[in-house]
C-alpha cells in the first residue's frame, strides 16, 4: 500500500507540470494544470507550493491596469467639466491638433507649452505661467 504523499506526488505529476520560471519570492517552482480551458487558456495563473504565491495572468493585469488608468481620467475630465468655474464651455474641446500657428508667436507658445505638457506627463517639476494676448493660445 502506498502513503499518502506518494499518491499525492502521483497525482500531482499527473495534473500538473513545472513551468520554466521559477517563483519570484521563494525562488521554489511554480504548478500550473496540464488541462487546459475549452478556449485553449490556462484554467488558472501558476502557484507556487512552497511559498503560496500565485501568479496573475498578465492579461488580465494590463486590462484591470487600462480600466484603472482610464477610470482616473474619466474622473479628472468629469470633475473639470462639471466642478470648474470656467465660463466658456467650449474651452474643455481645446487640443494641441485644434492649435493654430499664425504667427512667431503663436508658434513660439505652442513649442512652450508642448515642452511644458511632455516634462508633466514624465513627471518633472516644472513650473509655467501662461500669459499673452486674447487669442494666442493659452487655453489649449
Amino acid at each position: 500500500m502506498q502513503s499518502a504523499s506518494d499518491g499525492f506526488s502521483k497525482m500531482i505529476k499527473t495534473l500538473l507540470y513545472i513551468t520554466p520560471d521559477p517563483c519570484p519570492e521563494c525562488g521554489g517552482n511554480l504548478y500550473a494544470w496540464r488541462a487546459k480551458n475549452k478556449d485553449g487558456s490556462d484554467r488558472c495563473p501558476p502557484t507556487c507550493m512552497e511559498c503560496g504565491y500565485k501568479a496573475r495572468k498578465k492579461a488580465e493585469d494590463l486590462e484591470t491596469e487600462k480600466m484603472f488608468n482610464d477610470s482616473l481620467k474619466a474622473r479628472a475630465i468629469n470633475y473639470l467639466k462639471y466642478s470648474s468655474l470656467y465660463t466658456d464651455k467650449n474651452l474643455i474641446n481645446c487640443r494641441f491638433k485644434t492649435y493654430k500657428t499664425v504667427d512667431t508667436e503663436t508658434k513660439l507658445a505652442f513649442e512652450i507649452a508642448n515642452r511644458a505638457t511632455t516634462e508633466i506627463l514624465l513627471n518633472k517639476p516644472i513650473h509655467m505661467i501662461l500669459s499673452g494676448k486674447s487669442g494666442v493660445g493659452k487655453s489649449h
